[in-house]
């Protein structure tokens, strides 16, 4: 599959290059879904929305068995500071690889398709939408996206490793973290600064809420059990002489553990209301998007590691678990909404490494300069194509060899 994914890398290359210069966020994708859906129909697929983002279906025929393959598609909202020849110009970019997601998921496409007399079951595509705003998955699942769906499976690049491009890291259990997007209003009353008496400081108020949130990772979460509360974004005031009436202050909430999760927006809510009342101000707590926790099937997980050796070689793909000392492979810390169809089905997220620490690709995932090794892009086409033909294989005895 690898031998034939080389074959095809200048087509990978140019579709990567496409929807790297087009970059595009959320559920706005009109000259992406449009560049995939092209693509899509010139391989003999009937590409269709749904939910924001576009699908297809491969029927090998034989059974009604059917794996999904999802590429997340969307970008940032930030200017690209890479100075790339190819950089994207309108203020977007693809700084979490999505577009290398893309083009390997079109690659695998084409790859599958040559398959058409040795399989039975078929394959779902979806190229999907608002990833990033963790809105996209839920989105297509509300819209039908899992309809005769069995299995799932996806895969993230990663970069600022030590792991050479091809490298392929598989877990099973829980593999990334749910998040929580929440906001914090705190409410006070406004006045000239010279009398604070005849006021309720919304800021003063905001602040002491952000220190007393600081305990609940200090004193009120074990050490196996980890939370991470951040807030990015805080704003409130609107002149240097007026106590402010309201401060708003915007955060994350992410954690491995649903009970942990649970009990710690709570407690977000209850210090917030409580801290904020002592200041005489009132504060409101509202979560405004998120995803549960990703779980990798075991039985899949063990699949997709078969798949993946037989791709990059065994000496080149590792179990999250089996790794020691240095080379230990932590969970994410980052969220990621494949979660959603995690929880549907049996699922499988893998880690691809596109780019290795010492060959200068040490830029972390999100930085608007990232880049990424683009002879990744042959792998990631090769190991979705393999992951559908390895799960399909049961299906597709005596069809042909």
């Amino acid at each position: 599959m690898l031998s034939r994914a080389k074959t095809i890398q200048e087509e990978l290359i140019h579709n990567r290059r496409y929807l790297h210069r087009n970059a595009e966020t959320g559920f706005r994708l009109h000259k992406t879904k449009t560049f995939i859906t092209d693509e899509l129909q010139s391989m003999g697929l009937s590409p269709y929305e749904v939910g924001g983002s576009v699908a297809a279906v491969l029927d090998f025929g034989g059974s009604t068995n059917t794996l999904l393959l999802r590429a997340d598609v969307d970008a940032l909202p930030m200017q690209e500071k890479s100075e790339l020849s190819f950089a994207c110009k309108t203020g977007n970019v693809h700084a979490c690889g999505h577009d290398m997601h893309a083009a390997m998921l079109l690659g695998a496409a084409r790859l599958l398709t040559e398959q058409k007399d040795k399989l039975c079951g078929r394959v779902k595509f979806l190229f999907q939408a608002a990833e990033e705003s963790l809105e996209g998955a839920k989105a297509a699942l509300d819209s039908g996206a899992l309809k005769d769906v069995r299995a799932a499976m996806t895969l993230h690049v990663m970069t600022d490793s030590p792991y050479s491009t091809g490298t392929v890291v598989v877990a099973d259990g829980v593999s990334a973290p749910a998040a929580d997007f929440f906001e914090v209003k705190i409410k006070g009353k406004a006045c000239h600064g010279s009398a604070p008496q005849n006021g309720v400081d919304a800021i003063s108020a905001a602040a002491h809420v952000l220190l007393g949130l600081h305990e609940l990772s200090a004193r009120e979460l074990s050490v196996s059990n980890p939370a991470v509360l951040t807030v990015g974004q805080i704003t409130g005031g609107h002149s240097a002489n007026v106590i402010a009436e309201e401060t708003v202050f915007k955060g994350t909430l992410r954690a491995f553990d649903e009970s942990v999760r649970e009990n710690v927006k709570k407690r977000l809510q209850a210090i917030s209301s409580s801290i904020a009342k002592a200041f005489r101000a009132k504060a409101k707590t509202a979560f405004v998007s998120g995803c549960p926790t990703l779980v990798n099937d075991r039985a899949l997980s063990e699949l997709a590691y078969l798949a993946a050796k037989a791709v990059s070689g065994k000496e080149n793909v590792f179990r999250s678990s089996a790794l020691t000392g240095s080379e230990t492979a932590q969970k994410s810390g980052g969220s990621e909404d494949f979660a959603y169809i995690s929880h549907a089905v049996p699922s499988v997220m893998l880690a691809l490494a596109a780019g290795e620490r010492k060959k200068g690709y040490d830029l972390p995932l999100h930085h608007a300069g990232v880049r990424f090794d683009e002879d990744a892009l042959c792998y990631g086409a090769a190991v979705y194509a393999q992951v559908a033909v390895e799960y399909l294989k049961g299906e597709s005895h005596g069809k042909g060899k």
